[in-house]
């Protein structure tokens, strides 16, 4: 038992969750969704939750978990918060409440040991999405000092004081994205690098380790990388990283944008220009092999006595994906986290339903042989590959309209539509 002649130092984990992701709202093991369910409702718990309860839960450690941008506990989801990253749940609100919370969290420790003496403060911080962007922010904003939100919030300093005494020794990042859009400050894109007043450049020397896992298949304009000096890309898309897929989920989605074509009233749609452009689309998709996507046709006629139609034709595609890969990256950072001397516990044994499955296991291996630096590739076969990609790495782009306001700009009608050339990579500056 430590005393007044004792100083101690405190290890802080602070975890911050991606966008829609809370882990008091998710769907937890193999217990079914809820019909009506939808947003955080309709998720998994992400990674960023699971990593939390691995955290030491003892003297000399606190923990904090901050939930997703755009949910709140036991409440409806925020539609501005989760499409926008601002307002009342938004990525800047989360980091003063983060500050408030541990605060709060510091106080009470404090009440506990009155005669300990709090030397130092050391933190470890974890991050996916927008939740990943309020990690790097949060940890520039510790070095701030006494001007820092928590340094703010405290009626106390550590006995270095908030300058020597806060130290970051690791941050761990799945898939930062800041997509930070502020109409009332003429912010209206995700994809220009304005994050209003987050800065989210890790400098040099910021933490004793920065490791990134980035989602390699990850191809959503409005969803720009933020980068690292220390990024690692694995395949998958970006929840597919993070976590919060449902264990079993059907994957409807369009892959083209919808063709129109005017035609006769007695003529046959699949003679029509449009589907004739949507059909030539398909040879351009073979992220999933084996899986050709089909065109969906119907019609829309101006009324019984009309003379036209218009044929509407869009390609699409159906399939089953499962969410296990998620548990691969878990396992991943966990042990990333561990290597750079984070005094993590052993992760939980996975809940019902969260075994990794048979035909993952060979692939998790090499997956994890070349993340921990153990080989120089990744080296799957073939036919590993398409069953990967067939069977657990998502599509996330795709050309469902969110709105049906034709006179706005694409990024806003189609929030999930591709990059035209690539995904956007924000650098680390």
């Amino acid at each position: 038992m430590a005393t007044e002649h004792e100083p101690t130092t405190l290890r802080i984990g602070v975890f911050f969750d991606g966008t829609g992701n809370n882990r008091s709202n998710a769907v937890k093991g193999d217990e079914p969704v809820p019909e009506q369910a939808t947003g955080s409702y309709a998720s998994a718990l992400s990674n960023i939750a699971l990593l939390y309860d691995a955290y030491p839960v003892a003297r000399g450690f606190l923990s904090l978990y901050v939930e997703g941008p755009g949910t709140l506990q036991g409440k409806p989801d925020s539609d501005i918060g989760w499409y926008t990253g601002s307002g009342g749940t938004g990525v800047r609100q989360r980091l003063g409440q983060a500050a408030l919370a541990l605060a709060a969290k510091l106080q009470a420790w404090r009440q506990s040991h009155p005669s300990v003496q709090l030397q130092a403060l050391k933190f470890d911080l974890f991050g996916f999405s927008r939740g990943a962007a309020g990690a790097r922010a949060f940890a520039n904003d510790l070095g701030k000092g006494t001007q820092s939100l928590l340094a703010q919030a405290c009626d106390f300093s550590p006995c270095l004081g908030w300058e020597q005494g806060v130290a970051i020794d690791f941050i761990g990042l799945f898939d930062t994205v800041g997509a930070i859009v502020e109409p009332l400050k003429f912010n209206f894109t995700s994809t220009n690098g304005d994050y209003g007043q987050l800065h989210l450049a890790l400098a040099p020397g910021v933490a004793g380790k920065v490791i990134q896992l980035v989602a390699a298949d990850e191809h959503r304009y409005n969803y720009p990388l933020v980068a690292t000096g220390n990024d690692l890309r694995l395949p998958g898309a970006h929840a597919d990283l993070g976590g919060g897929y449902l264990q079993v989920s059907r994957e409807k989605i369009d892959l083209s944008r919808v063709q129109t074509s005017d035609l006769n009233a007695d003529a046959d749609p699949l003679d029509s220009e449009a589907y004739a452009a949507a059909l030539a689309l398909a040879a351009d998709y073979t992220d999933v092999p084996g899986l050709t996507p089909q065109v969906r046709v119907w019609e829309a006629r101006p009324g019984l006595l009309g003379h036209r139609k218009t044929v509407n034709a869009v390609l699409h595609r159906e399939r089953e994906v499962h969410g296990h890969l998620s548990r691969v990256y878990l396992r991943i950072m966990h042990a990333l986290a561990v290597d750079s001397q984070v005094p993590m516990q052993p992760l939980s044994a996975p809940s019902p339903g969260w075994e990794l499955p048979q035909d993952l296991l060979v692939i998790a291996g090499k997956l994890e042989d070349f993340a921990l630096g153990r080989s120089s590739e990744i080296g799957l076969t073939e036919t590993e590959r398409h069953l990967l990609y067939r069977k657990y790495v998502h599509t996330t782009a795709n050309w469902e309209a969110f709105t049906a306001c034709g006179f706005l700009p694409d990024d806003l009608v189609y929030l999930n539509r591709p990059a035209d050339e690539g995904r956007l990579v924000e650098p680390n500056v």
